[in-house]
């Protein structure tokens, strides 16, 4: 399971603990450094909660715009 971590979010390690007590295997990774591969690798991807982008307005557009950017065409084949 991917858990995806950005700027602001602070539930990532919680999520990959509840992650691997329900059996699965989590790994934790920064925004910054998605690729492809991470996303048409995994079986499940998370984003957890928290505030992402300081929770401005606009701050989950900006972690979609983020994630579209980075990883749209593997997010859209996932």
């Amino acid at each position: 399971v991917l858990v995806i971590a950005a700027p602001g979010t602070n539930r990532d390690q919680e999520t990959a603990l509840a992650l691997a007590f329900a059996g699965a295997v989590p790994e934790v990774r920064a925004i910054a450094g998605l690729s492809d591969a991470d996303i048409l690798h995994s079986r499940m991807i998370v984003i957890p909660g928290g505030f992402s982008y300081g929770d401005q307005l606009g701050a989950g557009r900006r972690l979609a715009l983020a994630l579209g950017t980075r990883t749209g065409d593997a997010l859209a084949k996932f």
